[in-house]
């Protein structure tokens, strides 16, 4: 259900609602799950260990992260919007503006190849507490770098996959300075 309605408030995002494209986009969504489950089978994208109760100071935690994912996503935006502007004043033709971005996320990728695709797996390994935390950090950074070059030149992107994957290193991050087990707030 939840597909459908975000297939909606993408297409129609600029106007209102439109609740009649709105059994479609389900019917839609329910059939890509069952294709797909017979491709890659019903399980779910993401595995979560078990999580202990938390204790009173676990709450703190949490606060101090929805602070810091607050300045994040603040940024995202920002990088984007400032990314988009710089191609849109680049005096080349408008055709070799995605290869541009293309060659700059491939440069980034040749030191982070990370940050390359959806990224499911590396949210995996960062729920899963198995990623450095130098390397968190720096992949919270290079995710908005590589997601601003390939969508802001014209690139083919979306802005799902990137902002799980950020906010997947930020919450692995801030689970290693914490000590909290990974997984309590990398999702």
């Amino acid at each position: 259900m939840g597909t459908g309605v975000f297939a909606i408030e993408v297409l129609y995002g600029n106007m209102e609602f439109e609740v009649g494209a709105l059994l479609y986009t389900m019917c839609s969504s329910a059939v890509a799950y069952a294709v797909n489950g017979l491709f890659v089978g019903f399980h779910p994208l993401f595995l979560i260990p078990v999580i202990v109760t938390p204790v009173l100071k676990d709450y703190a935690s949490y606060a101090v992260l929805g602070l810091a994912a607050g300045l994040i996503g603040t940024l995202l935006p920002v990088v984007f919007y400032e990314v988009r502007d710089f191609f849109r004043k680049l005096p080349v033709p408008v055709w070799t503006k995605p290869a541009v971005g293309g060659l700059g996320v491939g440069l980034l990728a040749l030191w982070l190849p990370q940050v390359l695709q959806g990224g499911y797996g590396w949210i995996q390994l960062a729920i899963n507490g198995q990623i450095a935390f130098r390397i968190l950090l720096i992949l919270i950074f290079a995710k908005i770098v590589a997601f601003a070059l390939t969508v802001s030149s014209g690139g083919s992107g979306g802005v799902f996959a990137p902002s799980l994957f950020v906010g997947a290193m930020l919450g692995g991050s801030f689970a290693i300075l914490l000590h909290s087990p990974p997984q309590s707030l990398s999702w």
